[in-house]
């Protein structure tokens, strides 16, 4: 029987996509919603990896837009949305390479069905889950 969310659970779901541009959805409230934010663990070892290639894609593509050296190191939190595709919310650490300092990003990255990457967002974290 499917599952349906009460007003209070969608108001929760939908202060949380707004506040953070779906960075940061910790509610779990989407999956209960077609097309809905959903937080993945790193337990789901393939939409982490997915959304490793995806944010590193991302992190090359801006290195080659605005001259720089920056270097992908991890995932921090990773929220999903299921599209023609995958539409990743990634927040993650990098760091420039001539720096040992290490800065938090955001990216939010569509995964096209058989077509590539397209990146919506690249930006220094805004929201801090």
């Amino acid at each position: 029987m499917a599952e349906y969310l009460d007003d209070k659970a969608y108001r929760i779901y939908m202060d949380e996509t707004i506040k953070t541009q779906g960075f940061y959805v910790s509610s779990n409230y989407g999956a209960t919603i077609p097309c809905g934010i959903v937080r993945i663990m790193k337990e789901d070892e393939i939409k982490y990896k997915n959304a490793e290639c995806a944010a590193k894609f991302a992190v090359e593509k801006y290195n080659h837009e605005e001259n720089k050296k920056l270097v992908f190191l991890e995932i921090i939190n990773l929220n999903m949305q299921a599209t023609a595709g995958a539409l990743y919310y990634i927040t993650f650490k990098a760091k420039d390479s001539s720096s040992v300092e290490v800065q938090i990003y955001q990216t939010k990255v569509w995964e096209k069905i058989n077509t590539g990457y397209d990146i919506k967002v690249f930006r220094m974290v805004m929201y801090r889950g």
